[in-house]
């Protein structure tokens, strides 16, 4: 079984991450393409998304916080609302 918090680095140019979410308390592994030298930049101050930019929002906001984009929609978008997206009215 995978530490929480530790990257699996793979033959393949992807790592898996396991983290815990401070919303349900899941442990959750994730699988993506990283490598030790994205982890270093980034552990050494690099931005995230200067780090990872080759990764979506939702990943990153994984690798940081251990939070799954499905339970970020689920926490904060509101029923009825599409994908937690909503139209903005320009006001003259």
């Amino acid at each position: 079984m995978p530490k929480v918090n530790e990257a699996v680095f793979h033959n393949d140019g992807t790592c898996e991450l396991t983290r815990r979410s401070p919303f349900s308390g899941e442990t959750n592994t994730l699988r993506f393409k990283a490598t030790r030298e994205n982890f270093e930049n980034w552990k050494k101050g690099q931005l995230i998304q200067v780090a990872f930019g080759h990764l979506d929002a939702d990943t990153r906001e994984f690798i940081l916080t251990g939070i799954t984009a499905k339970e970020w929609k689920e926490t904060f978008s509101e029923e009825g609302d599409d994908n937690g997206t909503e139209a903005i009215q320009t006001c003259r």
